[in-house]
């Protein structure tokens, strides 16, 4: 792994105003020397807001208008039996993130820089998408065993596939978890948010169930949110 130089430098959290990829990108790295980003455009397109900027191949997932919408339940499994053996043979390339959901990343990795001490990535973590992206009955997918599994299972994938593209210009990728607070009740937390535990936080967090396990060792994870979220999972009783 690449030595970070000295204190850890900084780096950006993930969305800019831009509109042009490329311009973008040369802000990040007239600004983030030794840990660059790839920058998110949400104005550039709907396609680059946070939930459908990761659900290109998610299985049973439509867009409605600006909103996005899953399958559950029994109307899923057929969806779900493709996934799974794609999730299982191993391949990442399924889970790419295409040029028209993730303009700044495409553009950082044309950009024909590096390598550098690190280099930082983003994906919405999936206690987050799983409670904002509903099902057709307007119920949250986190709430369904099937739709959690497969949400969950698939942003591991597609963490995995934007290591291993961001590794092109670093051997030390940092990936942060983007979990915002969203319409949990105030003072609750996302792994509490009523009708009692949604899930066991072991079910995103730790191996072999979720993100961090598989994605990130000996890589360096992060989780960005509020601290009602942060401060039980990094800092646990």
């Amino acid at each position: 792994m690449t030595a970070l130089p000295g204190l850890f430098p900084c780096t950006g959290v993930g969305s800019l105003p831009h509109l042009d990829a490329r311009t973008a990108v040369f802000e990040v790295l007239s600004r983030f020397r030794e840990i660059p980003y790839w920058p998110q455009l949400p104005r550039r397109t709907p396609l680059e807001h946070m939930y459908p900027q990761f659900a290109a191949a998610l299985p049973g997932a439509s867009d409605l208008g600006e909103r996005l919408t899953m399958k559950s339940g029994e109307t899923l499994l057929p969806a779900a039996e493709a996934f799974y053996a794609a999730f299982l043979s191993g391949d990442l390339s399924p889970f790419a993130i295409p040029a028209e959901r993730a303009a700044g990343l495409h553009a950082l990795l044309a950009a024909g820089v590096g390598p550098f001490p690190a280099v930082k990535g983003q994906v919405t973590g999936p206690v987050s998408f799983g409670l904002m992206v509903c099902d057709r009955e307007k119920k949250p997918v986190f709430y369904d065993p099937v739709g959690r599994d497969v949400l969950v299972k698939y942003l591991l994938r597609v963490a995995q596939w934007q290591v291993s593209m961001l590794r092109r210009l670093s051997d030390t990728v940092i990936l942060t978890l983007d979990e915002l607070r969203g319409q949990v009740p105030q003072g609750r937390n996302r792994f509490d948010a009523a009708p009692g535990r949604i899930a066991h936080k072991d079910e995103v967090i730790d191996p072999p169930h979720g993100p961090a396990g598989e994605v990130f060792h000996p890589r360096l994870a992060g989780l960005s949110g509020d601290a009602a979220l942060a401060r039980p999972v990094l800092c646990p009783r």
